[in-house]
């Protein structure tokens, strides 16, 4: 089923959990590209300076406080747009919160709202969204796109953030559940889901940690902008995942096909030091888990640790970059040539004959004729 989608300038977008990190940069280039934003997140003053900067520079933005993991806050930002701008034509989901902390030492409480959060706030925009988009249907447009932010952790283990890995999982089940229901019906929504993994967000400083340190991404790490540019891409093209990096998808590809080897690899190169930033934090520390903390900032702490570039993201948004697989395939063979891939006897080179053949198959899919070199 072919799935039209209009130009991101003819279209209404929500963007919840807007006040920092890879929402905001999306709800500023989505601004930048002429969509009208309505803009929504726990944190007014995040918001108010949000919306000051789109306007700024010449955009549209509307804002509303609220709290995903109330569902009747979330669908108060749905009828804010349906007032305003009179329809919904794409709803992005990226509102979270993380937990550093060992499956032990994380509270039962504290798992309850990660879950709230991250995945009964993700099914309560779903629910806020479809009867609009099934409306836009019903009057002759394009239905429109829910574009919900999961992570590779959806996808495989990380140590010591085992309650962010069990809502992510649930989310990219639910998420697929969803996808084949719409296709039942005959409904012409998209639905895609984000996988980013390393981004310099300030979500590593604003989460509850158990470490005595602030959290460090895993490397190598994208800038948020690098994900915001696929979250817009999305808007306007049906696509059913976009990976936030090539490390990303070389993870979960080995994963599938030897988890053995990638539970050795995670636990060498994720161990609680290696995961510790240089700045200091105790248990008690304010953090967002269920409170806003002032920080609204795009970019966390790991600038000059950055890449501002992804080849495969360029890749899987259908630019036909001569780089395209070289992320992919260049932790291909990290993992696969490691001490735990050559002590459980994996032959390395099948494997990565087959992974290979397999990156290079889907890249094919992706990438238009009429898209030059870049």
């Amino acid at each position: 089923m072919t799935i039209p989608l209009k130009p991101v300038q003819d279209q209404v977008v929500v963007v919840f959990g807007a006040s920092s990190g890879m929402g905001r940069a999306a709800a500023k280039l989505f601004a930048t590209k002429g969509a009208r934003v309505v803009a929504a997140a726990r944190g007014a003053e995040g918001l108010a300076s949000l919306k000051a900067e789109i306007e700024s520079a010449g955009g549209t933005c509307v804002t509303q406080v609220a709290d995903v993991s109330a569902f009747e806050q979330v669908k108060s930002v749905a009828d804010l747009a349906i007032a305003q701008f009179g329809r919904i034509d794409t709803w992005v989901g990226v509102a979270g919160v993380w937990a550093t902390a060992s499956f032990e030492e994380t509270k039962p409480e504290e798992l309850y709202r990660i879950i709230q959060v991250n995945l009964f706030g993700q099914a309560h925009g779903l629910w806020a969204a479809l009867p609009h988009l099934k409306r836009n249907i019903e009057r002759g447009e394009p239905g429109g796109a829910i574009i919900c932010f999961s992570s590779v952790l959806g996808q495989l283990g990380h140590p010591m953030t085992s309650a962010y890995c069990a809502s992510k999982h649930g989310l990219n089940g639910m998420v697929d559940a969803l996808r084949i229901e719409l296709k039942q019906q005959n409904l012409p929504i998209s639905v895609t889901t984000i996988m980013p993994f390393g981004t310099n967000t300030p979500i590593y400083d604003t989460g509850l940690s158990r470490i005595g340190f602030t959290p460090r991404p895993a490397p190598p790490i994208v800038q948020p902008e690098v994900v915001a540019e696929a979250v817009v891409y999305a808007a306007e093209h049906s696509v059913r995942q976009v990976y936030g990096s090539g490390i990303a998808k070389a993870l979960v590809m080995v994963n599938q096909l030897v988890p053995e080897l990638m539970d050795d690899f995670m636990a060498v190169n994720l161990s609680p030091e290696k995961q510790k930033s240089k700045k200091a934090i105790a248990d008690n520390e304010p953090n967002g888990l269920y409170f806003p903390v002032a920080d609204w900032r795009v970019h966390g702490d790991f600038d000059d640790e950055s890449i501002e570039r992804s080849p495969y993201v360029l890749l899987q948004t259908g630019q036909n970059v001569s780089d395209g697989m070289s992320e992919v395939e260049g932790t291909l063979n990290s993992v696969l040539s490691s001490e735990g891939a050559k002590a459980r006897g994996i032959d390395s080179n099948a494997v990565l004959t087959v992974l290979h053949q397999l990156a290079q198959g889907q890249a094919q899919q992706w990438v238009k004729p009429t898209v030059g070199a870049v």
